[in-house]
């Protein structure tokens, strides 16, 4: 079974800011996403610092509530960023207002403090939880298509791949792939460089993207099953 991405959660703890726990909570939920509020996982007797630098570690999604910016908070959003892991923010209003200098180029969740709009917030983490999965999904990708080690912090990426896709994927040998598509081409020495689905009404499978030497671009065609079934220059 795939495993589902971890969002670690940052916010002030405080009475004001319940309704925003539960919308974004909420959101995790419609995406598929491990909600993780260090005061639901702290283990009986385990330090409250080592359970937050743990489920840091072992996240895969940030989301720290910065409005008030919160020491605590900037705390954990500076261990989220220093780790590398892709964080959604979220702010009342005055707060994007006063942002300190070096967060002026993030882009920030607003949100109405007074308005309350828990639905309208749920839907703009949601949506955020999606682009960050699908760009995750893509390095994913990205990396099976070059040989490349998964990037650090993908490892739990799985859960944005379906089961056959995964399968197929494990099973296919990208570089025969690559050496076929050259062969029906009359290419060498290309460089894979993408791989992306491909699924229409009579078809499923692959597309796997080279870079050659002479500068064209290399499509080719694979099914499910690792057989090309076309190649062209784009």
């Amino acid at each position: 079974m795939p495993t589902q991405l971890r969002a670690f959660f940052a916010s002030p703890f405080a009475d004001e800011y319940q309704w925003i726990r539960d919308a974004i909570a909420t959101a995790c939920r419609e995406m598929d996403v491990d909600f993780r509020a260090v005061d639901e996982k702290v283990v009986p007797g385990e330090s409250i610092i080592d359970s937050i630098h743990t489920e840091i570690a072992t996240a895969d999604i940030g989301i720290a509530v910065i409005s008030g910016f919160n020491t605590n908070v900037m705390y954990e959003l500076g261990r989220l960023l220093g780790g590398s892991k892709p964080t959604i923010l979220v702010a009342d209003k005055e707060s994007i207002s006063n942002l300190p200098f070096d967060m002026k180029s993030f882009s920030i969740v607003g949100y109405d403090a007074k308005a309350k709009d828990a639905t309208d917030l749920t839907n703009v983490i949601a949506k955020s939880l999606g682009k960050i999965k699908g760009a995750m999904r893509g390095e994913f990708l990205q990396a099976v298509a070059t040989s490349k080690p998964l990037p650090e912090n993908l490892s739990t990426l799985t859960s944005t791949i379906t089961a056959s896709e995964i399968q197929s994927l494990s099973a296919i040998d990208w570089g025969s792939v690559k050496d076929e598509g050259e062969r029906m081409l009359g290419k060498s020495g290309c460089k894979s460089i993408d791989v992306e689905v491909v699924e229409t009404d009579d078809f499923k499978g692959w597309r796997q993207t080279l870079d050659c030497p002479c500068g064209d671009t290399v499509i080719i065609i694979v099914d499910l099953n690792g057989d090309v079934k076309r190649a062209k220059v784009r």
